[in-house]
């Protein structure tokens, strides 16, 4: 056979296996890499745990002398003075109507005609009835006349003279009938022609020309005239837990939709006593006058209206987030009190909590007495309280670190 065939060829692991190389070199590099990973992790656990903490930051207001205004807030809708419905008291057909919408009139003008065909019908009937009814009693006066006559001479019995005076009584009273009758036709034939009964505004028109009315249990509505739009009211309805504090003469502001910008100015005229319950929730009405020289409010606008109940000028006050400001759990140990939960209202109960920032930048807690509030200062009538001072509002940023 072939010396060739019979070689044996050397595989690369023999070969590092001879030059002493090979698993033993790898298994070095492995630990090398494992201990160079636990360093490095030994090293940022060590700097994390070395890093100091990152101190809390806080948002913070200061106590100020300002003038403060309580209110109490309230929505309603604007309505005019006067809003009269204008009705018919006749049925017919309505002839001529004079007057559109926001027509002006004055009283007494005449806005609208109905037909009068049949009510001048019925008006020459009533007057022809009084005409035969009076002439009946004419010749009832004259019988009577006559038979007092012959009854003085004795040719006329007693009670031919009181058929007489009965005829003529009882004539008499059918021509008052008559003339009564006569009356109400004269009058519905004038109502026919409707008027305005106060100076104002046409704000809606019920009837079209043609259309017939019939006046029957309820009066059919053709107008709805206002009084002059200039003076308007604002009818709101103020919350039972609010009504003991708002009173006649105070002022207001309030705000529409229409001018979300713009603040117009109201005063209280009227303070109705009847409670309103709508699901529960228990209200009184307040009326509220309004200026309206420029015309930019309308009839039926939702307004929100703020009544100042109280003002207090030049007073120190503190902002409203420095009373809700409460430390958080997770402060250094010793520095909050046991309570240190606020009152859920504290303006109500006349007592609140404030907190400073000690030298080491700690909320320290202080008592202080409150008096009214404008819903972003409250007043603080105490003294341990001065102008400039820095008070705990938020927490600005939390705690880092570890």
């Amino acid at each position: 056979m072939n010396d060739m065939s019979t070689q044996r060829v050397t595989a690369p692991g023999d070969i590092e296996r001879t030059l002493g190389v090979g698993s033993a070199s790898k298994v070095w590099w492995r630990r090398w890499w494992v201990i160079a990973l636990v360093l490095v992790t030994i090293a940022l656990v060590a700097w994390w745990a070395l890093s100091p903490a990152k101190k809390t930051e806080y948002v913070k207001g200061k106590a100020e002398v300002a003038t403060i205004r309580a209110i109490v807030t309230a929505t309603g809708t604007l309505q005019p003075i006067d809003k009269i419905i204008v009705g018919a008291e006749v049925s017919g057909r309505m002839d001529e109507i004079y007057v559109d919408f926001n027509s002006r009139v004055t009283k007494g003008q005449i806005i609208a005609r109905i037909n009068t065909d049949e009510l001048k019908a019925r008006a020459l009937q009533a007057r022809a009835s009084v005409a035969q009814a009076d002439a009946n009693l004419a010749k009832a006066e004259n019988d009577l006349r006559r038979a007092t006559a012959l009854r003085s001479k004795g040719f006329a019995s007693q009670s031919v003279y009181d058929a007489a005076l009965a005829s003529r009584n009882a004539l008499r009273a059918t021509l008052n009938t008559a003339r009564a009758q006569a009356d109400q036709t004269e009058a519905n034939l004038a109502k026919a022609v409707i008027r305005s009964p106060i100076d104002g505004i046409v704000l809606d028109r019920k009837v079209e020309r043609g259309q017939t009315v019939t006046a029957g249990f309820q009066t059919p509505e053709l107008f709805i005239i206002a009084s002059d739009l200039k003076k308007l009211e604002l009818t709101i309805d103020i919350d039972e837990a609010d009504i003991g504090e708002v009173a006649m003469a105070q002022q207001a502001t309030f705000t529409v939709d229409a001018y979300p910008a713009q603040t117009f100015n109201a005063k209280i005229v009227e303070l109705r006593n009847a409670a309103r319950t709508v699901q529960n929730v228990v209200t009184y009405q307040g009326v509220l006058s309004v200026e309206n020289e420029k015309g930019l409010l309308k009839p039926g606008m939702t307004a929100t209206a703020d009544i100042t109940v109280k003002v207090a000028e030049n007073v120190l006050s503190v902002p409203n987030g420095a009373l809700r400001f409460t430390p958080q759990p997770n402060e250094p140990a010793g520095m909050i009190p046991e309570a240190t939960t606020a009152p859920a209202d504290p303006i109500a109960s006349g007592k609140g909590k404030v907190w400073t920032l000690s030298a080491k930048g700690e909320p320290e807690s202080r008592d202080v007495t409150l008096g009214i509030t404008d819903g972003r200062r409250t007043q603080i009538t105490g003294t341990n309280v001065k102008a400039g001072e820095e008070f705990v509002l938020d927490i600005a940023r939390p705690t880092g670190g570890q």
